[in-house]
């Protein structure tokens, strides 16, 4: 029985490594297109892509430093400009849990001095719903790095804000992407923690997910070994110069690997509540030299994770290359169902109006106004479009959760 065994273990490991890389073949064809795309278009930065939690693509392109003496590898640290708030939605999520706020509670009773703060509410805030201007693309000094050598202080940033005086929108009516949203809420994280924003997410986040190549720039943007970001200007390349990074506190000044955030992704989802990880889901990044690109499913465990130091890079190239074919994996995959309990008519809030989701059963499928849904779990259901839209059915409840690239709507069964 003793010589048996090892017989047995070898026989076991030869069989999962047949397993692994008939996997990895059924996916084979898409990496060998996604691998053209990025040498055809110049893709300098680094790609990884997960699909059932296990990376099946991971590679690097191009160089790190302007010199190309250093190529950038799977370990290449960017700059990753707006996929910064993935971690201040977290931390703010992450207080509301613990107690520290609500995401009801007005602007004013964590920050004073903010123009209309008895009417923004910490939610409007954290899913760009307040209404309060974008300096960062109405400030000129604040959006261009040539500009951007001088100190300034997060007050400073605030005080912009207030002098425009007044709002684009009521607060709740309308939705529209505003980095001043996430500077106050810093603002906000760093009042009730009694700590600098940097040593709170490493505190909090950082070090107990163990990201070793994470953190946030501060007066400066560039630092020896991370990537130089370059663009093309009047047909010449340009390398971004160094700047203050500080004009971002928050909104946009975090670097990351791209091994960092998948690390960062699977953490969200054993050691977060679900209310959390659902919504840190997705976020793009783009500024002068740099684009990073943050995408994950965890219904069907997918990761697509892309940080580039091209700024010229055309990142739907990958992203619609990517989501046409897992969307047609999912498709191929769908199963036939045999209840129609979950059909009917829901009905949600939406920026003070009601909208009406129809769920009908056709033909042993779901469909979500008319498009077809996709089977994940038992009542778990995706629509295969490029931003994968999950519906989770609570039939006890009569709810519905649509998630929306990490903003979750609640619908109600009403027929």
């Amino acid at each position: 029985m003793i010589k048996i065994w090892p017989k047995i273990i070898l026989f076991n490991l030869i069989v999962v490594l047949l397993s692994c890389k008939s996997e990895l073949h059924q996916h084979e064809d898409i990496f060998i297109q996604l691998d053209k795309v990025c040498i055809h278009h110049h893709f300098s930065g680094s790609v990884l892509v997960a699909y059932e939690d296990s990376i099946l693509f991971d590679q690097a392109y191009g160089y790190t430093d302007e010199n190309k003496t250093q190529q950038n590898n799977q370990n290449t640290i960017y700059p990753i400009a707006s996929v910064t708030k993935l971690f201040i939605k977290h931390a703010i999520l992450q207080m509301v849990e613990e107690g520290l706020l609500s995401i009801d509670d007005s602007m004013s009773e964590h920050l004073k001095g903010m123009m209309y703060g008895d009417e923004i509410k910490i939610s409007q805030l954290l899913y760009h719903q307040s209404g309060l201007p974008d300096i960062h693309n109405r400030i000129a000094r604040y959006d261009n790095p040539w500009l951007l050598h001088y100190p300034i202080k997060l007050d400073a940033l605030l005080d912009s804000i207030n002098s425009f005086e007044k709002l684009d929108f009521k607060p709740g009516s309308q939705s529209a992407y505003s980095n001043s949203n996430y500077l106050i809420l810093v603002r906000i994280i760093e009042n009730i923690s009694h700590q600098s924003l940097d040593d709170y997410l490493q505190e909090k986040i950082f070090k107990p997910f163990q990201l070793q190549s994470t953190g946030l720039y501060k007066e400066h943007s560039h630092v020896e070994n991370h990537a130089k970001g370059y663009s093309t200007q009047n047909g010449s390349i340009v390398f971004t110069p160094d700047f203050n990074f500080r004009n971002f506190w928050g909104s946009g000044n975090a670097f990351s690997s791209t091994h960092d955030l998948y690390q960062y992704y699977l953490n969200c989802n054993q050691y977060l509540s679900a209310n959390i990880s659902q919504q840190l889901v997705q976020h793009s990044g783009l500024y002068t030299g740099y684009r990073s690109y943050y995408k994950v499913v965890p219904e069907i465990g997918l990761a697509i994770i892309i940080l580039s130091n091209n700024g010229d890079f055309k990142l739907d190239l990958m992203v619609n290359l990517l989501s046409d074919y897992f969307n047609s994996t999912l498709w191929s995959e769908n199963r036939d169902i045999n209840s129609g309990e979950m059909s009917g008519t829901y009905q949600a809030s939406r920026f003070q109006e009601e909208i009406v989701a129809k769920i009908a059963f056709r033909s042993h499928k779901y469909y979500f106004n008319d498009m077809e849904l996709v089977q994940i779990k038992e009542n778990v259901f995706m629509i295969p479009n490029s931003g994968f839209t999950v519906l989770n059915f609570l039939p006890s409840t009569k709810k519905m959760i649509l998630n929306d690239n990490g903003i979750l709507w609640s619908f109600t069964k009403i027929e």
